[in-house]
């Protein structure tokens, strides 16, 4: 198969691949707490380590699993934004959001996006994230407020879809984490809501 006829196929499987993104019933709980935990597995730089956030994780008890997917975060304080992407009944992404009044002031902080393994590169995480903006520049109490990021330099794909979606880097902290042996550096991305 030559170079152009791969291009052609994995162009033909991003078509095939129609996933819904969706807030999801907290009656569906379950579902996500376990796609976290394969995140927590999957991509240990962009969450925690899987060993600590898995055993702060299973603290959660299912009604702040639920409110999580209702919108409502266990400090009581906090706002959330949950999307998922599914794919034939299967949830195969996420993306989480965390609006906060801090002294007066919200603030939107991106807390996270995953895609399982199998289902990156077919544009899933951009959908998600696509979704996740317009959310948010669709609700009038978000206006003129930053959305704000944190993404580790390894995280090179990420950045890119963040930079395609108007994202800007504002900050790098250097050799802000220790992943496989090496320090990583954060850089901090933000956007202007309108």
């Amino acid at each position: 198969m030559s170079p152009d006829e791969g291009v052609q196929n994995l162009n033909k499987k991003q078509e095939l691949i129609k996933p819904i993104i969706e807030h999801l019933s907290p009656e569906r709980w379950q579902e996500y707490r376990d796609l976290r935990f394969r995140a927590l597995e999957e991509e240990p730089v962009a969450f925690e380590d899987p060993v600590r956030g898995k055993q702060r994780l299973l603290k959660f008890q299912e009604g702040e699993w639920r409110g999580m997917l209702d919108g409502r975060c266990h400090d009581g304080r906090t706002r959330k934004i949950v999307l998922v992407a599914e794919v034939a009944g299967k949830l195969v992404g996420m993306s989480t959001t965390d609006i906060a009044q801090i002294i007066g002031e919200k603030k939107i902080t991106f807390e996270n996006l995953f895609v399982t393994k199998e289902f990156r590169g077919k544009g899933i995480g951009k959908k998600l994230m696509e979704a996740l903006l317009n959310k948010i520049e669709s609700d009038k109490e978000l206006k003129n407020i930053e959305f704000e990021l944190n993404v580790y330099g390894t995280q090179q794909s990420a950045i890119a879809l963040y930079k395609s979606l108007g994202l800007e880097i504002v900050e790098m902290v250097k050799n802000n984490k220790q992943y496989k042996g090496q320090e990583v550096d954060r850089y901090i991305m933000k956007k202007k809501q309108i």
